[in-house]
C-alpha cells in the first residue's frame, strides 16, 4: 500500500457509474465502470440506487485496499432529486424511488405543472421536455404521491443524496440547484 494520498472520483452518469481514484497529477490510478441502468417500475421508471450503493461498496472496498483516498467528489445526471427521511431506519432513507427524468409521460401527467411554473426571467430555466425541469418531478410526484412525498424531510439533489448516504450530512450545492431546476430564483 502506498503511503500517497489519492482522491476518490464518483460519477454516476445517465448510462453508466464511474469510480476512479487520482493520484497528485489527476492521473486515474484505479478505474472500474458498470452499466446504469432504469428501472422500469413498479411506480414509475426509477434510478437502481440499492445497484449502485452495493457496486460502489465493493469498488471502494477495493480502491481503499491499494490506496490511501483523502478527498472525495461525487458528480451525477442532473435534473434529478432524491426525497428522503433522514430519521428512517431504512438504509437507502428514500420516501419515494429516484424518479428518471426521461419518463416520457411525465409532460402529459403534468399538463397543469405550466400554470404554476416560474417564468424564464425568474428562474433561467427554460421549458424543457419530459422531467428535465426538475419541478415538473417534483410537482408530480407531490400531486400523485402525496402521502409518501409528505414523509421527506429533505429534498436532496442526486449528488447531495450520495454524499448524505456515505457520511449522514446534509450538503446543498449551487449549481445542482440551478440546472434548469425551475427551482432557483436569480434577482
Amino acid at each position: 500500500m502506498t503511503t500517497n494520498n489519492y482522491s476518490l472520483v464518483i460519477d454516476i452518469g445517465k448510462t453508466h457509474v464511474k469510480l476512479h481514484a487520482l493520484d497528485h497529477s489527476f492521473q486515474s490510478v484505479f478505474s472500474r465502470q458498470m452499466k446504469n441502468e432504469v428501472i422500469l417500475g413498479p411506480m414509475y421508471p426509477h434510478a437502481n440506487v440499492e445497484k449502485i450503493w452495493l457496486w460502489l461498496m465493493t469498488n471502494i472496498k477495493q480502491a481503499t485496499k491499494e490506496f490511501t483516498i483523502s478527498a472525495l467528489t461525487i458528480t451525477t445526471h442532473g435534473a434529478t432529486a432524491a426525497l428522503i427521511d433522514r430519521t428512517a431506519t431504512d438504509s437507502d432513507g428514500l420516501v419515494l424511488p429516484v424518479l428518471d427524468y426521461e419518463y416520457a409521460e411525465l409532460v402529459d401527467k403534468t399538463s397543469e405543472y405550466s400554470k404554476v411554473r416560474p417564468s424564464f426571467k425568474s428562474t433561467f430555466s427554460p421549458n424543457l421536455p419530459v422531467g428535465l425541469n426538475l419541478g415538473r418531478q417534483l410537482y408530480w410526484l407531490k400531486h400523485t404521491f402525496a402521502s409518501e412525498f409528505s414523509q421527506a424531510t429533505d429534498i436532496l439533489m442526486y449528488p447531495q443524496y450520495w454524499a448524505w448516504r456515505f457520511t449522514g450530512a446534509l450538503y446543498s450545492e449551487i449549481t445542482s440547484l440551478g440546472c434548469h431546476t425551475d427551482l432557483m430564483v436569480c434577482h
